[in-house]
């Protein structure tokens, strides 16, 4: 492992935690929203997925061929761990960067107090 992966596995998965806040702002995309965490997990698990497996697939349409690539026992083994290893550190900067819980104020619909006594 080079000094360089930690970083970029990082950067992923913070880059995929943004993607994902995002696509909660999204008014189309109502399956991910704060309040279904299946479905968050699920997209989490899904672009995870994406950012390690390294299998490829094309398709050429006039000959109707599907070539899929980068598969055998030793690159899907690898693909797992690695996959394994994104999505916990997907879930580990979720966690300490965006999943904050609101001050009870807030969730109540009460103003905060406000002023030096508060």
């Amino acid at each position: 492992m080079t000094a360089a992966t930690p970083m970029a596995t990082l950067t992923v998965s913070a880059v995929t935690v943004w993607i994902l806040q995002k696509a909660k702002e999204i008014p189309w995309l109502k399956w991910v929203s704060a309040d279904k965490p299946q479905a968050n997990r699920l997209a989490a698990l899904i672009l995870a997925g994406a950012a390690t497996l390294g299998v490829t697939a094309s398709y050429n349409p006039s000959a109707h061929i599907l070539t899929i690539s980068g598969l055998s026992a030793a690159g899907i083994l690898s693909a797992a761990w690695l996959w394994l290893r994104q999505f916990v550190t997907q879930e580990l900067v979720y966690q300490v960067a965006a999943n904050q819980p609101k001050p009870a104020a807030v969730v109540q619909g009460v103003p905060a107090k406000q002023g030096p006594h508060a």
